[in-house]
């Protein structure tokens, strides 16, 4: 319930669909963490998406999300800590394009979205009904690894 929920997280966004159909495996170290999660999500348009998040000792931190269409594809490396460094990259008709942001963390923009909306009542990019829906998720993806539910 750490680093994987983010890749799950995107693919939710990206899709705003929640997945039909869920395989997962996971390795758990103590007490109860998913030291490692992957996944494989099948959504009702037929898309498929694969996630992993894995803290486990031995691997180098990386984050990317690539998202493959019938016209190209897209890649963001490092979307979870851009101050560390960050890429763009879309590639369609043969062409690569690659851009980079600010290197403004994202608990920044975070704090931006929180008093956007104490301040002047912009509505959140995610509320308690997301939140809910990703924890369903997040269970299913516990489930399908065969691991015990969190409050259980």
């Amino acid at each position: 319930m750490d680093i994987g929920c983010y890749p799950i997280s995107w693919v939710r966004h990206l899709l705003g669909a929640e997945p039909t159909e869920i395989e997962a495996e996971a390795i758990v170290g103590p007490p109860d963490v998913d030291v490692m999660l992957r996944t494989r999500m099948r959504f009702a348009d037929g898309v498929v998406a694969t996630t992993s998040g894995d803290m486990r000792p031995d691997t180098r931190f990386r984050a990317d999300l690539t998202v493959t269409g019938s016209r190209g594809q897209l890649t963001v490396t490092n979307p979870l800590v851009p101050q560390s460094g960050h890429l763009i990259e879309l590639e369609t008709a043969g062409e690569t394009r690659t851009e980079t942001r600010d290197r403004r963390p994202t608990y920044g923009y975070q704090l931006d979205a929180f008093l956007a909306a104490v301040n002047d009542g912009r509505p959140l990019y995610t509320d308690g009904e997301d939140g809910a829906a990703q924890m369903a998720v997040i269970d299913r993806c516990y489930r399908a690894a065969g691991m015990r539910l969190r409050g259980e």
